[in-house]
């Protein structure tokens, strides 16, 4: 029997089309952006110290809706500078790390603001990534918006920078159905904070004694557990809760302090978080203060009887 064939290719997608599934996108600009002095440091010139110089990385995570992306610096709000290379930093290209459990693509970078302040400048930055869909249309997603200043002990002052790594997969405040998958990238981010300070050790005692049977106790060890206090003031709701939820949930941590008067000398010190996020509030605020404590990632402040 004679006849046509008719075939037809279709593309199974776990979301509405016209409704793709929304990623982080803190942007500044509508959240307090410069106004707030969120901003990094870098020298300029050749690298003196590590701790002088900042990074910041954003991942994008891409589900099946999407075919392709590309990432874009923009300075200024005009100016854009193609992220496709290591020209200012370390670029991690679309289908980075393979498939996510959800199915999903990523696509990141992690901006080295040594090269960003040498090849562009100080100035107000953003990372846009583009999403090529199944249907021919391109959506954008937005990091947050932060400045970027040379490296200065001025500037420096009353700042706190944390560094650290995601493995494992985690959800998200911004729409409680989205979780994200890090597997086992290790992936490094950093952040510096404004109007912070972390320090103010406070320590507790533990001592382990062996009682016998006639009731005598002997003195075993002893263990020493240190806490941290950062604090916080008159930040926006929006940092003050993506520290809560991304930069204290992490694999691993270190933090650095650089406020002049601090009591300790706090550099890349192993750290996890111990408090939850309890914020101060204040009516008719659009900003607020908090703290969060934290001790040390290994603690080997034991002393045994010899």
């Amino acid at each position: 029997m004679n006849g046509v064939v008719s075939k037809q290719l279709f593309s199974i997608i776990r979301n509405n089309p016209e409704q793709p599934q929304s990623i982080v996108t803190q942007d500044s600009e509508a959240l307090g952006g410069c106004c707030y002095s969120l901003y990094f440091l870098a020298e300029t010139g050749s690298k003196t110290n590590d701790l002088f110089n900042d990074k910041y990385s954003e991942l994008f995570f891409l589900d099946n809706y999407f075919t392709a992306a590309t990432l874009t610096l923009i300075k200024d709000d005009i100016d854009e500078y193609d992220l496709n290379d290591s020209t200012y930093g370390d670029f991690y290209d679309y289908g980075y790390g393979g498939k996510t459990l959800y199915d999903e693509d990523r696509i990141g970078y992690c901006l080295d603001f040594n090269k960003v302040i040498n090849e562009l400048g100080t100035g107000k930055y953003q990372i846009r990534c583009d999403a090529e869909s199944i249907i021919a249309t391109t959506v954008q997603y937005y990091s947050f918006s932060f400045c970027l200043y040379e490296y200065s002990q001025e500037l420096a002052n009353e700042t706190v920078r944390f560094d650290y790594y995601k493995n494992g997969n985690e959800g998200t405040t911004f729409n409680d159905s989205i979780k994200r998958d890090f597997g086992t990238l290790n992936w490094y981010n950093s952040i510096r904070i404004n109007s912070a300070s972390f320090g103010k050790p406070t320590s507790e005692l533990t001592k382990q004694y062996v009682k016998y049977q006639n009731g005598k106790q002997v003195w075993v060890s002893d263990n020493l557990e240190f806490e941290y206090n950062l604090k916080l003031n008159s930040i926006p709701y929006w940092l003050a809760e993506y520290i809560a939820t991304f930069v204290n949930v992490n694999s691993e941590m270190y933090v650095t302090d650089y406020n002049l008067i601090n009591e300790v000398n706090l550099q890349q010190k192993g750290v996890t978080a111990t408090s939850s996020f309890k914020p101060e509030y204040t009516d008719g605020a659009n900003v607020l203060d908090c703290s969060f404590t934290y001790k040390p990632l290994t603690n080997n402040y034991n002393h045994f009887r010899g």
